[in-house]
This record gives structure tokens, sequence and C-alpha cells, in this order.
């Protein structure tokens, strides 16, 4: 061989060794495997750029450096606007399923009390429930619970109605929650002194005579008086109950023959349902404008309440 030895690259070594030739020439060291490597001065050792280095061996004290696997800010705008967008398409879909759901269960809750009103048909000749004083204050008591309810006006007979009917019908519970739809707030309006009155109307053309929701047959306080089922001309498309929240009524003086009433109505043939079409507008004057009245609804307000013609007319045109 010649007096140049062989080059040998040595893994984990320094940078730069300086081996002796192979027959021994020169001084050697020990490396870090533990095996003595010829030195000399004048030879160097080639490495390759792509040879493993030990860090811990070119420099014991310096840290070693891995890649970070965090997010980069981009990377985090773009997810945050991928949930965004996320978001926005399912939230719609929550408050329809959640609208559907108050929905299914106002509309369970209305075809029960209709099942008790056609009982009390069935109890009392055909009669429909009528437990207010045409004139001064009303007294309603519950006997099983204890309870007296006082209230001014005839026509908040059409939400007090669930104590009239609590006794006999309900077990004494006139606060049960069947009364309240999904969502009503607890005590509104509170006429009652006792928690509030139902969130299900009682259409107050059922306690006044057809003549009363006539313009042209209204005398006064004297046409107040109870109605019978035989009496209802069109059963299917009379509503005796509907959902009072959220009331989405605008009938009367101010709607058209157009309106859409999109709350849970129960009907005087038992069927219920949750949107109509074609809503006929209700008594203009609804209970008041004869004399000595006192007006507890204004003036075209929900129109299911005072049909014209009362029981002998209809709330829709068709379903």
């Amino acid at each position: 061989m010649t007096a140049q030895a062989k080059l040998r690259p040595i893994a984990c070594a320094s940078p730069l060794l300086f081996l002796g030739d192979e027959a021994g020439h020169g001084a050697s060291r020990t490396t870090d495997f533990g095996r003595h490597v010829p030195i000399t001065p004048n030879v160097a050792v080639a490495r390759s750029d792509t040879e493993p280095r030990c860090a811990s061996t070119l420099n014991p004290r310096a840290p070693v450096h891995r890649r970070s696997s965090a997010f980069t800010l981009i990377e985090l705008l773009v997810c945050l606007g991928i949930i965004g967008v996320l978001i926005s398409l399912v939230f719609p879909a929550l408050a329809m399923a959640r609208d559907a759901a108050r929905r299914s269960v106002s509309l369970s809750q209305l075809r029960q009390h209709g099942g008790v009103f056609s009982m009390y048909n069935a109890d009392w000749a055909d009669s429909f429930p009528f437990f207010a004083s045409p004139v001064g204050d009303s007294t309603i008591q519950c006997e099983i619970r204890l309870r007296t309810v006082s209230f001014q006006y005839y026509h908040h007979a059409h939400c007090l109605w669930n104590y009239a009917l609590a006794d006999r019908y309900y077990n004494g519970d006139w606060g049960s929650k069947a009364f309240y739809g999904p969502g009503f707030p607890a005590g509104y309006p509170d006429v009652t002194g006792l928690g509030g009155p139902t969130s299900y109307w009682y259409a107050c053309t059922f306690i006044a005579r057809p003549e009363f929701w006539n313009e042209s047959t209204r005398t006064g306080i004297e046409q107040r008086r109870p109605t019978r089922l035989s009496e209802v001309s069109f059963p299917s498309l009379k509503v005796l109950l509907f959902s009072s929240y959220p009331l989405e009524i605008r009938l009367g003086s101010q709607a058209d023959s157009t309106s859409s009433l999109t709350t849970e109505c129960q009907f005087v043939d038992g069927s219920a349902t949750i949107k109509l079409s074609s809503i006929l507008p209700g008594y203009p004057d609804s209970d008041g404008d004869y004399p000595g009245s006192i007006q507890v609804h204004t003036n075209g307000e929900y129109g299911a309440l005072h049909t014209i013609d009362g029981v002998r007319g209809r709330d829709v045109r068709s379903r």
C-alpha cells in the first residue's frame, strides 16, 4: 500500500480525524466504539453530508432539535373558518328540529284537551263550558285543592277554563303542565294571583250567542249565553282551542283573507293541525262596542277568538 492510508469514515466520531496508515504508522486513538484508530497529522477522513452524526459526539451540550407538531397560525385560522361554516349550516337545522318538537308537544296536549271538551259536551247536554257571569265579577272555586279564582272581565274565561274544569276533569290539578305549552313563560299574564292562566286559549265565540258576533245583530250583554255543539255549522273549520305562545296571528282590521296562522289549533271535530291558510278575519270590534261594554281584547285581535257569526261561522276557508 502507499504511504497515504486508505480513508475510512467513522460513525459518531468528531468531524475531522487524522488517521495513520494500515501498517500502523502514526499515532492512534480510541473511538466512541472502543476501537483504536491510528492518527496522523497528514490524513483527513472524508465524511458524507448524508452520514448520520451523533449530536452528543459533536457537542455533548447542544440541544436536540426536533420538528414541531403544533398548528401554524394560518392552519389554525383555516380550521376555525371551517368550524364556523359547519356551525352556520347545523344551527338552522337544530332550530327547525326544536320547533318541530315544540309543536308536536303542543298538538299532543291540545288533542288531550279536545277530548276533555268532548266529555264535557256529553255530560252537559251538548253545551260548551260556560262559567263566567255576564255582569260583574266572576268566581271559580276549585274544591279539591281549595282554590278560589276571581276575575273581573267576562272574556277572561278564554284563558281560565283550566280552573273551571280542573275538579271534574283534571283531578283538581289546575296547574298541570298539560295546560302550558313548551316555552310558555310562567305567570304570564297572572290575572288570578295563582300562577297565571293556561297558554291554550278557549275561543270566546263559545261563550256568547252567534248573534253577538254579527255586526247587524249585536245588541249587548244579554247575548252572552251558552252555545251548543249542534249549533256549530263547520266543526272541521271552527277553532275550539289554540296555542297562544308563541302567538303569530295577525287578523281582523289589519289583515286580509290570505293571512296565515302558524300556531297549533284544536278544532271542534277533534282534529288538530299546525299551519293553516286563508284565515278569515275576526269580528272587527272583538268583545266590545255596545252600551256599557268593556273591551278586553283590542280590535281585530286574535281572529280565532272572535269568529264572525260565532259558532255558526268558520275560522278558515279550507284545510
